[in-house]
């Protein structure tokens, strides 16, 4: 368990540092992405309670449902970027 959860904090710790980089470059995607994310796991937490009964969602919840629209577009640029590396 100990080892999963430095894996999991490792990855935590690229993709932070791979949002960082995409924001020095003035991409904006990676941001409204990684903030998407965490956001949706903030709802995922309050929908497991075993108190939750009724699970409002603001309006804005839209606008960040939207922005994972531009995970393709993040993902092929972390592609390119790695392919870059490799070579």
């Amino acid at each position: 368990e100990a080892e999963a959860r430095e894996r999991l904090a490792e990855a935590e710790a690229k993709a932070t540092h791979m949002v960082s980089k995409a924001i020095e470059s003035g991409s904006t995607h990676a941001i409204n992405y990684f903030v998407a994310t965490k956001y949706l796991e903030a709802f995922g937490q309050f929908a497991k309670s075993e108190n939750t009964k009724t699970l409002f969602i603001p309006m804005e919840a839209t606008g960040v449902l939207s922005s994972l629209a531009g995970i393709t577009e993040i993902a092929k640029e972390a592609l390119k970027e790695s392919d870059n590396k490799g070579k």
